[in-house]
């Protein structure tokens, strides 16, 4: 179950997916907070939060090709990355409160991460890089 808001219903399904983001933290403060930065603070659609990797799959059916904020402290989260790329090869993959050591960097890229947003980022610069992401530019990089 998406525990996060859903799109209302005057958003075409085509543009829902094509500017969803599901958020997937076992952090609930995480997941709310980042959703609501980005619901008031871009023209993303919050599709849904997830606590839960089983979650994501019946969201990525519903919103093939979204952007997936996952939280790099989710247990196991290189396979998590490698599951969801998986279950759809078109969602892009944003890795939040990652350590900015090289290795750790290497290691979410060779699993499929389409970027990454450091511990140190604010807000701000966190949809900033998701809109970012979701425009095609794999090239930003938060400040």
């Amino acid at each position: 179950m998406i525990e996060g808001p859903l799109p209302s219903r005057h958003i075409t399904a085509e543009r829902a997916a094509s500017r969803a983001v599901l958020i997937v933290s076992e952090v609930r403060l995480l997941r709310e907070g980042i959703a609501a930065s980005i619901q008031g603070n871009s023209g993303l659609l919050v599709a849904g939060t997830c606590e839960k990797l089983t979650q994501i799959f019946g969201a990525l059916h519903e919103y093939p090709g979204a952007t997936v904020v996952l939280d790099a402290a989710f247990p196991n989260g290189l396979e998590a990355l490698k599951a969801i790329r998986a279950a759809d090869s078109s969602a892009r993959v944003v890795v939040f409160t990652l350590s900015e050591a090289e290795e750790n960097i290497v290691a979410w890229a060779r699993a499929g991460s389409a970027g990454y947003i450091p511990r140190t980022a604010a807000l701000r610069e966190l949809v900033q890089f998701i809109e970012s992401i979701d425009r095609g530019d794999n090239s930003a990089r938060p400040r």
